[in-house]
């Protein structure tokens, strides 16, 4: 875990790919208690610190999140991401023939908490949730066939995320014809890849729940090595 921004309201703090954001499953590492931790190592062992979880990451996918350390922060973050104004932005690597300009997909996902999976489906389909995007490539991005015994096509693409849905890049950008590389769940394994899934929030931007200054974080993400070595 490494703290990107902290003061009393907010801890801002980048994800490593492999480590949930939050698990209830005993024994397992996740983010929400390594960062408990560290609050309570900072406050001398003065009683459990707050953290306000206000949104998540797949645990395969690295990246940006914020957290609020009062309920009140808690509160006001939150309707930040009710009302769109918290502005997420994703790259990865995806598989297959992306066309130039900008892309915005609208379906609605419906969750199966038994397989731990989303699919698309309908609007008139009962707990479906309406999840939007858009998606580009890169610029200065190129197609790439056979790096490093790859026999696939893959093009760097930059995704402004407009809606949290479970999985939700995962499963619209698969939908499409165009899966995340590494991401076996939705797409489907790439002969000479024996990677992770090649996803990362670079950048967040928000309101300080305290000042209402607005605030802007990036990462260069490190888990899209296969692309780097392209």
């Amino acid at each position: 875990m490494e703290v990107l921004f902290e003061d009393k309201d907010i801890i801002v703090v980048k994800k490593e790919a492999g480590i949930a954001t939050q698990t209830a499953k005993c024994g397992e590492k996740d983010l929400v208690s390594e960062i408990k931790g560290y609050l309570y190592d900072k406050s001398a062992g003065n009683g459990e610190p707050y953290l306000g979880v206000i949104h998540r990451l797949d645990q395969p996918v690295e990246g940006i999140l914020a957290f609020a350390k009062n309920p009140s922060a808690s509160k006001n973050l939150s309707e930040q991401v009710r009302e769109g104004q918290m502005t997420k932005e994703y790259r990865a690597v995806v598989c297959g023939r992306v066309e130039p300009g900008i892309h915005t997909l609208v379906d609605y996902l419906k969750k199966d908490a038994k397989s731990n999976t989303s699919i698309v489906t309908s609007v008139k389909e009962k707990n479906a949730k309406r999840a939007e995007l858009a998606y580009q490539l890169c610029p200065g991005e190129r197609s790439v066939q056979g790096a490093n015994s790859i026999q696939e096509e893959l093009h760097l693409v930059k995704i402004d995320l407009y809606t949290g849905r479970h999985h939700q890049i995962r499963v619209q950008m698969a939908h499409v014809g165009i899966p995340l590389l590494g991401d076996r769940k939705y797409g489907k394994p790439v002969e000479g890849y024996h990677g992770g899934v090649n996803l990362c929030a670079c950048r967040l931007a928000l309101k300080h729940p305290g000042t209402m200054e607005k605030l802007e974080f990036t990462i260069c993400p490190t888990n899209l090595q296969m692309y780097s070595e392209i």
